[in-house]
């Protein structure tokens, strides 16, 4: 990754995410919400030094395992946000969740 400092304005910073926590056979370069954290937090320095942060998209709908712990993870980062999530999948906390995130903050 760091080759790449000044060549992008964003990065991702962590593994792909899933809807589950634990990556298969508790391989952490493999997608889930643990080694995307992990990956992730151990990255946040970068974020707004190097580039952007990007830690993956937002998970809200309810069959996500712990959506609210992923959800936390990817507003504290203060990085890129987009939702993976069909509009029509989400529930109440679903869109009051994603609409939240989604929206877009000024930057002074």
């Amino acid at each position: 990754m760091l080759p790449s400092i000044g060549l992008f304005d964003a990065m991702r910073v962590s593994p792909d995410t899933a809807p589950h926590r634990r990556p298969e056979a508790d391989d952490y370069s493999q997608p889930g919400q643990d080694p995307a954290e992990f990956t992730g937090a151990a990255r946040q320095w970068q974020h707004d030094r190097l580039w952007t942060n990007d830690p993956d998209c937002l998970m809200a709908r309810p069959a996500v395992e712990t959506r609210e712990q992923w959800a936390a993870h990817v507003e504290s980062t203060g990085g890129l946000m987009a939702s993976s999530d069909r509009l029509l999948s989400l529930d109440e906390w679903g869109v009051t969740t994603t609409r939240r995130l989604l929206t877009p903050r000024v930057v002074s």
